[in-house]
């Protein structure tokens, strides 16, 4: 996990997931928005393995123009978003309480998921 961003927080759920997930014990820390990297090359289109949380997606949609992020209105209501600034974390494409692989709202079959935000 990478912080990018001193000023924003992330979720509880984020955080919780975090705790265990960074190779880690301990949620009292407290984490900024950054990027988690998930693992080479998670998907084609990121060659990096990096997406970030805490950061809001409207904002991100108009000022990061490479994400190609769809407005939020369009975004499958599958997807979650935390706080009155419409965070993105970690349960925004996980629920722990899945059966799906990976614990994901919704098959990313084809990049499905992916392509519930982003115009690729």
């Amino acid at each position: 996990y990478i912080v990018t961003s001193n000023s924003l927080g992330i979720d509880a759920m984020s955080k919780n997931c975090i705790s265990c997930h960074d190779g880690s014990i301990g949620s009292v820390v407290e984490l900024k928005a950054g990027s988690w990297r998930h693992r080479e090359n998670f998907i084609k289109f990121d060659k990096g393995g990096m997406h970030p949380i805490g950061m809001n997606y409207e904002k991100a949609r108009l000022e990061n123009h490479k994400a190609a992020l769809k407005p939020i209105s369009m975004v499958d209501k599958r997807i979650r978003f935390f706080g009155n600034m419409n965070k993105v974390g970690c349960g925004s494409c996980h629920n722990p309480f899945s059966r799906k692989k990976n614990k994901l709202v919704l098959p990313n079959i084809g990049s499905k998921l992916c392509f519930a935000c982003h115009n690729m």
